[in-house]
């Protein structure tokens, strides 16, 4: 049985996203990544086409229902089985970045709340960084050229490390994460209930 997530590394700026496949028949550890690509809301919104929206609701307002319509295109397109986030984190350097970060997964977890009825899965960012490279301190470059050179991760699209941005590779991290540590417990969960 072939199940899919949708991962996201949340971000106003740049949100990255991808969608990974794995098969029960490895114990779901080969995973597929089958497209990924980034979601930037607060530069979309900040052009003319949507300056009137952004004058009567304000930035993060309109930024944030540019996301949720984002999401609502990728659930449609690939309809995963599964939806996974990189979690919340205080950052002692960017303390704003955390009530970004905040908005962000509720107003995801709202649109896959209503319309799709769709659990979404938080991921710690350490977690997700330990599953690739194997300790949770890791750099953006040692995730991107970790999954790079792992074999139990393969790629659709062309996997140049010049094509897989930083937001990208954290995002497939967490998808790894999921369906490789996450999704083998629930299973086992279930079969147990």
């Amino acid at each position: 049985m072939q199940k899919r997530v949708l991962a996201f590394d949340p971000a106003m700026g740049v949100t990255g996203w991808s969608v990974m496949d794995a098969d029960d028949s490895t114990g779901f550890k080969d995973c597929v990544v089958f497209k990924f690509g980034s979601i930037k809301p607060a530069s979309t919104v900040s052009k003319v086409l949507y300056s009137d929206k952004v004058n009567t609701f304000g930035k993060s307002t309109v930024s944030l229902n540019y996301l949720q319509e984002q999401v609502c295109l990728l659930i449609d397109e690939f309809k995963p089985d599964f939806i996974a986030i990189e979690d919340t984190y205080l950052d002692p350097r960017r303390p704003t970045a955390y009530a970004s970060l905040l908005q962000w997964i509720c107003a995801v977890k709202l649109v896959c709340l209503q319309r799709y009825n769709m659990p979404i899965f938080l991921v710690a960012s350490k977690v997700a960084k330990q599953s690739v490279t194997g300790h949770g301190g890791s750099t953006k470059v040692s995730i991107q050229e970790s999954l790079l050179d792992r074999s139990d991760v393969k790629f659709k699209q062309k996997k140049q490390s010049d094509m897989l941005s930083e937001h990208e590779a954290d995002s497939i991290a967490v998808g790894f994460h999921f369906l490789t540590n996450i999704l083998p417990s629930m299973i086992v969960m279930s079969i147990v209930k």
